[in-house]
């Protein structure tokens, strides 16, 4: 476990899948890519918890080669597809990706150990019961059609019975769209009137070319 005791991954998820489970929890005063390495193959770990910036600092590792972690099976992490699939490379062959926050217990999704390498990747997995998700709209908070890529919202009770929104805008989703976009010769923008990114330079202005609306016009 190389993650921070404070933060939810670690105190909401490691320790409790550790003490309902019976197994022994190896930590690190402060996390170390080499002294994680020996401490893997020392104690022959078959459980991984860590952030993408630790998964590539153990893969980048002067000593990656010379040690044995074959013992890694499952384990916990978060972030873009790529930083998943470095953690499956690594050997963690049934990584989840979890998705939550700390000041509200921890998770609200997660994936599948033996869900699909693509489903594990691209998705952040199905609710946890008790939860429910849905994809906003940031201005409105309606929910929106299928499809479209907007906010999530998970509304989560605390441990003060209050409900707290957990709103995130997905920027990976929306960052692909503007790189296609741009690959396409649009300008990357989102259109104001239809949402879509087909927005060209006229003149002065934008112009969609999906919709015909127009914006940026001095």
């Amino acid at each position: 476990l190389g993650v921070s005791l404070f933060w939810g991954l670690a105190c909401e998820n490691a320790l409790f899948a550790v003490w309902s489970h019976g197994a022994t929890i190896i930590l690190q005063e402060s996390f170390d890519a080499g002294e994680a390495l020996r401490l893997i193959e020392a104690e022959r770990c078959t459980v991984y918890y860590g952030t993408p910036n630790m998964t590539l600092a153990i893969e980048e590792h002067p000593d990656r080669a010379a040690r044995d972690i074959s013992s890694l099976r499952v384990g916990a992490t978060l972030g873009s597809p790529q930083q998943i699939q470095c953690l499956i490379d690594l050997g963690v062959r049934e990584a989840c990706q979890i998705y939550g926050l700390t000041e509200s217990y921890g998770n609200c999704s997660i994936n599948d150990a033996h869900d699909t390498v693509a489903r594990r990747t691209e998705s952040i997995g199905k609710a946890l019961p008790g939860n429910d998700m849905i994809i906003a709209d940031m201005a409105t908070g309606k929910r929106m059609p299928t499809g479209e890529i907007e906010q999530v919202v998970a509304p989560m009770g605390t441990p003060t019975g209050q409900q707290l929104d957990l709103e995130y805008v997905v920027q990976e989703e929306r960052s692909m769209r503007i790189r296609q976009a741009r690959l396409q010769g649009y300008e990357g923008d989102a259109c104001g009137e239809c949402g879509n990114f087909t927005l060209v330079r006229n003149g002065t202005c934008l112009k969609c070319d999906t919709c015909g609306g127009t914006s940026g016009c001095s």
